[in-house]
C-alpha cells in the first residue's frame, strides 16, 4: 500500500492495482476510473501545481449541470470555451470586470451589435461633446466674474489640452495666483465654461489628470 498527501486530503491505493475497477451495475463509471495510478498521480501533481486544490474538486461535485460541463468543455479543448477564455484574457486587460461579461450575456441585442461590428456590418461612434464657451458661466454666490473670454463653440478633446506650470511651479516653489493670471493673459487658455462642462460630465475626465507626478 502507498500514501499521497495532497493539500490535507490523505488517500491510500495499492500500487499493484493497474486501474480501478469499474463496479458492477454502475452505468455512471467511464473509461476514467480505469486510469493507472501513475497517471492519476501526475495529473493530482500538475493540478497542485496550478493551485487547484482538495476543496476545488469539492466545489466541483456539487456544482450545476452547467458548471460542470463548461470545467469538462474546457478539459476537451471545445474551440468556442477556448476562444472565450482568450476573449476573457483580452477584455481584462482593455478595463473589463465579471459585471461586463455578465451585461453582455444577458443582452443578445448587445451582443448582435458587436457581432455587427466585428463583421463589418456596423461602426461605433462615440458622441461629440460641444461646449458653448460664450455661455454665463456658473459664479459661486458671494463670488463676481472679473473676466469672461468668450471662444464660440468648443469640441471637447483632451489631447489638445496641456496643463501649464510656471518657472517657480516646475522649481518645486509657489507662484501667487495674480502672478500666474499675469503669465497667461496671452495663452489660449480654457475659460470656466470648460470646468462647468466637466463638473457637469465627470466621466469624461481623463484618469491621468487625477494624479499628480507621483501617481496619488
Amino acid at each position: 500500500m502507498a500514501n499521497l498527501d495532497f493539500r490535507g486530503a490523505r488517500w491510500q491505493r495499492d500500487l499493484r492495482m493497474e486501474g480501478a475497477q469499474n463496479p458492477k451495475g454502475d452505468p455512471a463509471m467511464g473509461d476514467l476510473i480505469k486510469m493507472p495510478y501513475s497517471e492519476v498521480t501526475a495529473t493530482l501533481e500538475l493540478l497542485d501545481k496550478l493551485g487547484v486544490t482538495p476543496h476545488d474538486f469539492d466545489v466541483l461535485r456539487t456544482a450545476s449541470t452547467w458548471s460542470r460541463a463548461t470545467i469538462a468543455r474546457v478539459h476537451k479543448t471545445d474551440p468556442s470555451v477556448w476562444a472565450a477564455l482568450e476573449l476573457e484574457d483580452a477584455a481584462t486587460r482593455a478595463g473589463f470586470f465579471p459585471d461586463h461579461f455578465r451585461a453582455l450575456a444577458k443582452s443578445d441585442v448587445l451582443l448582435r451589435q458587436v457581432l455587427e461590428v466585428i463583421l463589418g456590418q456596423a461602426e461605433i461612434t462615440y458622441p461629440e461633446h460641444l461646449i458653448n464657451c460664450d455661455a454665463a458661466p456658473f459664479v459661486p454666490q458671494g463670488w463676481e466674474m472679473a473676466e469672461h473670454r468668450k471662444t464660440g463653440i468648443w469640441k471637447w478633446d483632451p489631447a489638445k489640452v496641456a496643463f501649464h506650470l510656471s518657472k517657480r511651479q516646475e522649481r518645486g516653489s509657489f507662484i501667487e495666483g495674480n502672478k500666474l493670471l499675469k503669465e497667461l493673459e496671452e495663452k489660449p487658455v480654457l475659460n470656466a465654461n470648460v470646468l462647468d462642462y466637466l463638473l457637469a460630465h465627470q466621466e469624461l475626465i481623463p484618469e491621468s489628470w487625477k494624479k499628480d507626478e507621483n501617481g496619488n
